[in-house]
């Protein structure tokens, strides 16, 4: 290459430079290092040797190596110079993250995406970057880890004296290997800027929204923060996800209706949120996400409450079943439910899930629920929207309990010692035989809920009950069952004659007896008649 062409090619770089954008200017610095600095330097330093090379071999400057006679000339030897360092920054740039050091340039650098809403462009970065922060963060990079390791001074002899513990010849050696580490920065500072950075990104609305109408699913990452912070970005993305209907968790949810059995749900991998939080559901145990979506619901009831000529909820149920219910957020918190919980009982995970959150379901439906509107017709299978509801949220229950029949009965959350109804938070079935007794209880109070529609929830409730009854395995479930029923929860004193008396006629008179043995209505009829005290 020619004088004249070398300064081409810095003036094309400087021109190129000068349209980068500011943001892209500030990741350049971020990812070059000083190494990358001088490497520039030392090729700028050759390029100037080759270009005055007439002039050095004047003055004995040679570094001797004959390249000569390989055809090897100063020209083509700029070019390939040129050419390494280019495709060097080039996988420089691509393919390495940042240093430590240069935490406080990607703070300015994602504060200035931010402040000047180049979202698609933070969302690029994170993408590529995010495990970097959150490894400084959480100070589990590489050095971080070994710097950390040095900070602990080790005394074999009082350990062993204290805690009759010795430490192992190998811990020693590594002890001894990493000692020169503690006059090395610990970064500490680093990691805390790391945080401040992280919790801006998460917790900053816009950008949470942005991610939610452009289908990202970015957030995923952010899922692993496992900082202070966390409970409250999970709030903030599930209710930015459940006020948007077209967002992915309402595709998804829709996506997810497919069971092999009872509410077994199939969780595919190209469902990405649904496949992340339920294929393993100890991450959205740890994740608590029962509490925004239930929250949500509960807020939303409240809201309706208060402004009851936008509550459509009243209306009767037109489409509602066949399509509008997946654009529908109240029916969407009911489902997520209903897949969470689900898969939490198949897959063995003791603890309940939070699925008490039913009940506060079925109590806020039943404060909003009218019977006023002119198309209201008691006969129907479910008058309105409300009614329908609270069909799926007892239907769903039902399911969770008879999944018990495909479910090893000695599997953890669903083992039961006695059949004491009392809170066993490990066992999901005991939780929603609970909860379907309280359900009951706040079904039959309610004064605009239609007698036929009460009588028909009930009805499915006393089918379950005999179909526990009817196998050896699942007894102890059908009593437990028949105490929620007559509502024999913990310490519950209470004038239930009332609530009796239509347990009565709610079996007798609208329950279908033909397809149960004689000697089980029988057994039955002698519960009702002793009002659950012979259970």
């Amino acid at each position: 290459m020619s004088f004249d062409s070398i300064l081409m090619f810095v003036g094309v770089i400087i021109a190129i430079l000068a349209i980068i954008p500011r943001a892209k200017l500030l990741l350049i610095k971020i990812k070059v290092s000083w190494f990358d600095i001088a490497l520039m330097v030392i090729c700028c330093v050759i390029i100037l040797y080759l270009l005055f090379i007439n002039s050095f071999l004047v003055f004995g400057v040679s570094p001797g190596w004959n390249l000569h006679k390989w055809k090897i000339t100063p020209s083509n030897s700029i070019f390939l110079i040129l050419l390494s360092l280019s495709f060097y920054l080039l996988i420089r740039y691509n393919c390495f993250s940042f240093s430590i050091r240069k935490i406080n340039k990607v703070g300015r650098l994602i504060d200035n995406m931010i402040q000047e809403g180049k979202y698609n462009d933070l969302i690029d970065f994170l993408d590529k970057n995010f495990k970097r922060l959150n490894d400084i963060t959480n100070r589990k990079t590489w050095y971080l880890k070994f710097r950390d390791r040095a900070k602990i001074k080790r005394y074999p002899r009082l350990e062993k004296f204290f805690n009759e513990e010795t430490i192992s010849l190998k811990d020693r050696f590594i002890n001894f290997l990493i000692l020169p580490l503690r006059i090395l920065p610990s970064f500490d500072k680093c990691s805390s800027e790391s945080e401040n950075i992280i919790s801006r990104i998460v917790l900053n609305e816009d950008f949470i929204e942005f991610i939610v109408k452009s289908h990202s699913y970015i957030f995923l990452k952010f899922f692993d923060i496992n900082r202070y912070y966390q409970s409250d970005f999970v709030n903030l993305i599930f209710r930015k996800l459940l006020s948007n209907n077209r967002s992915i968790l309402y595709t998804e949810l829709e996506n997810t209706q497919n069971l092999n059995h009872y509410s077994n749900y199939w969780i595919i991998d190209e469902n990405k949120l649904i496949y992340f939080l339920f294929n393993d559901p100890t991450k959205a145990e740890k994740l608590a996400i029962w509490q925004p979506i239930g929250e949500y619901f509960i807020e939303k009831m409240g809201y309706l409450h208060r402004h009851p000529e936008l509550d459509n909820f009243n209306t009767n149920i037109q489409n509602y079943y066949e399509s509008s219910r997946w654009k529908s957020d109240v029916f969407i918190a009911i489902h997520f439910f209903d897949v969470m919980v689900s898969q939490a009982l198949y897959k063995n995970i003791q603890w309940h899930m939070r699925l008490y959150y039913y009940n506060y379901f079925v109590e806020e439906i039943l404060k909003n629920h009218k019977n006023t509107d002119m198309f209201y017709d008691p006969n129907d299978e479910w008058p309105t929207k409300y009614e329908y509801l609270i069909y799926q949220i007892f239907s769903n229950m039902e399911n969770w309990i008879k999944s018990l029949d495909e479910i090893d009965i000695n599997q953890e959350n669903v083992k039961i010692e006695n059949t004491h109804l009392t809170h066993n938070n490990g066992n999901i079935p005991v939780s929603a035989i609970i909860t379907i007794g309280l359900s009951l209880k706040s079904l039959f109070e309610s004064t605009t809920i239609s007698s036929k529609f009460k009588y028909y929830i009930f009805s499915m409730i006393f089918e379950l009950y005999f179909y526990l009854r009817n196998q050896e395995s699942l007894l102890d479930y059908s009593i437990l069952l028949a105490k929620a029923i007559f509502y024999k929860i913990e310490m519950t004193y209470q004038d239930l004659e009332d609530y009796y008396s239509f347990l009565d006629e709610s079996f007798e008179k609208h329950f279908d007896k033909a397809p149960i043995q004689f000697e089980r209505l029988t057994e039955f009829r002698n519960i009702l008649a002793n009002r659950g005290n012979n259970l």
